[in-house]
């Protein structure tokens, strides 16, 4: 299956967000049906509720229909949908460039194809940034990926980078300003061709590329050594467990790559059409596989840091995080220096900086929102065990302009916020080194070699 979508709930007029993305999937339909086009696969559209509003007194409070679609009404989608599109303000343009946020395994399918797809006309001048984006929980998207789809979104209000918004978001985004005006003919028909084009080659490839290398870099880059060092935790092991699921993930992108190329040039030359349908046969099995990887990958290593419920992270990183900045609080107590410990340190620690402004009760009830297991919808199983030091940053804040203050009790009780965290950290790695040998394990029943030598005698 490929699956198109979005969500039809707005915020006042809702033009761009998200009335213009309807207009979108459904045009996407129209068009593949008067053209005639007949599909290998299923192709399934869908339009969400409840992504602007779904819940209460939770902090995962949007894309809950999603959500539901994907766990409670269509379970049976996952491991057999090759991927989720989805759409958000599609008719704005917000830069000079565009691009598309997914998941990592996408990365090198993405620029693949924005290297022949139909390009930007009237709009985008500096054209389609491929260098690989990610997906965060703003949008359906992710509850499709965090169930195991592949998901992508076109570009929208954050960027590229991931470390700013656009101006759209303070000047109209869930306003009434999101109206008619803002209408950018040329970007929606760009996203017309563009995605409608995505979704037929999808349709026509047989193999779907997911390049797990993307995820094994992204895993390695999270890795701190001297956070691991502090915990007491030997990286080589990881460090082993990653390069051996990098080689394994390099090496099945290739073949699949490799086959899907092949399966183009004989259909070029009109091969034979039993030779096409067993190398068809032979994709759809390793896709199978490719799928069931994804969703582990998922499982195991898309973890969000802290209550806001927006950072996709490695789920040792928020443990590794919380440990050096805790470790160095503690040394610079041993100093003396509380100042430098609740400017610079203690409210990186989780969501620490609530108990900046917030009273006790405040605090509290923030961290139960996130405690509870049968309400955190797309963030079940996400959010990683956190540290409670409201008294100790209250304490610590109460004695910043006072001379000649000893920090003992505070020191005990940031020792004991570290133990725990690095007690923590170590089991988090011991799972995450044994999934990464599982999946390695699962990716290595891949074995493409022999359609690829029949594919290629055929053509000598």
């Amino acid at each position: 299956m490929i699956i198109i979508g979005d969500h039809y709930d707005v915020h006042f007029w809702g033009f761009q967000d998200n009335n213009c993305a309807v207009g979108l999937t459904l045009a996407i339909a129209k068009g593949l049906i008067d053209s005639g086009y007949e599909p290998e696969r299923t192709l399934v559209f869908v339009l969400h509720g409840a992504e602007e509003y779904g819940a209460i007194d939770v902090p995962s409070d949007w894309s809950i229909g999603a959500w539901n679609q994907i766990n409670k009404v269509r379970p049976e989608w996952v491991g057999k949908t090759l991927a989720y599109i989805n759409f958000e303000l599609p008719a704005f343009e917000f830069s000079e460039s565009v691009h598309v946020a997914s998941t990592p395994e996408l990365y090198s399918f993405i620029k693949d194809f924005a290297a022949t797809s139909p390009q930007p006309e009237g709009c985008y001048p500096g054209g389609i940034l491929t260098d690989g984006y990610q997906q965060f929980t703003y949008s359906d998207d992710w509850s499709y990926t965090a169930a195991g789809v592949p998901g992508m979104i076109n570009g929208f209000l954050i960027t590229p980078d991931g470390e700013d918004v656009y101006n759209f978001y303070y000047t109209t985004y869930h306003s009434q300003f999101d109206a008619p005006d803002t209408y950018n003919e040329n970007v929606l028909d760009f996203n017309l061709r563009f995605y409608g084009s995505m979704a037929i080659a999808l349709d026509q490839t047989p193999g779907l590329e997911l390049n797990f290398v993307h995820q094994a870099d992204r895993i390695m880059d999270s890795v701190d050594e001297n956070a691991f060092a502090l915990a007491g935790i030997d990286t080589a092991s990881m460090d082993t467990a990653i390069d051996a699921f990098g080689e394994t993930a390099h090496n099945t992108y290739n073949q699949m790559k490799q086959l899907n190329e092949l399966y183009d040039q004989l259909k070029e030359n009109d091969a034979d059409e039993e030779l096409l349908a067993k190398i068809w046969d032979s994709s759809v099995a390793a896709n199978e596989i490719n799928l069931k990887v994804f969703k582990m990958m998922q499982d195991n290593f898309l973890m969000l840091g802290g209550a806001d419920c927006e950072t996709p992270v490695v789920g040792h990183e928020q443990y590794q995080n919380n440990i050096t900045a805790l470790d160095e609080s503690i040394l610079k107590l041993q100093e003396g220096d509380v100042n430098y410990v609740v400017d610079e340190l203690l409210w990186q620690v989780d969501d620490e900086w609530y108990a900046y402004s917030f009273s006790k009760e405040v605090f509290d009830h923030v961290v139960s929102q996130t405690e509870r297991h049968d309400n955190l919808f797309w963030a079940t199983g996400k959010l990683l065990e956190g540290v409670d030091l409201y008294d100790t940053t209250q304490s610590l804040m109460n004695k910043y302009d006072m001379d000649g203050e000893d920090f003992v009790e505070e020191i005990s009780a940031l020792q004991s916020a570290l133990d725990s965290q690095k007690s923590f950290m170590a089991a988090i790695v011991e799972d995450e080194i044994e999934a990464l040998n599982t999946m390695a394990e699962e990716l290595r029943q891949v074995d493409l070699s022999g359609i690829i030598e029949e594919a290629e005698a055929s053509l000598e």
